[in-house]
């Protein structure tokens, strides 16, 4: 399992992403050690990095593309970019 590196994510002033989340950064990494899925309530943008950071790229991608926020748009490229489909992050 891999565990992303959000201090990326800290800057980000969107709810869903950024530091006024309800789940803190320790929870969220908890919630990858010990849960097969991702914590109820969890934002669509915040259960794509849970996916993709439980090596899960398409059910990532599959939540994101959900999400119409900027968060989301922020999120789908960061995919995108690990996938490396650098063309299709810049939408």
């Amino acid at each position: 399992m891999a565990i992303l590196n959000f201090k990326m994510w800290a800057g980000c002033p969107h709810p869903a992403i950024g530091p006024t989340s309800k789940m803190s950064f320790a929870e969220f990494e908890q919630s990858l050690r010990t849960q097969k899925a991702p914590p109820a309530g969890l934002p669509l943008a915040l259960q794509a990095l849970w996916h993709v950071a439980k090596g899960d790229w398409n059910r990532a991608h599959s939540a994101v593309q959900q999400e119409t926020s900027r968060a989301g748009a922020w999120v789908h490229a960061y995919l995108h970019r690990k996938e490396g489909d650098d063309g299709n992050a810049g939408y």
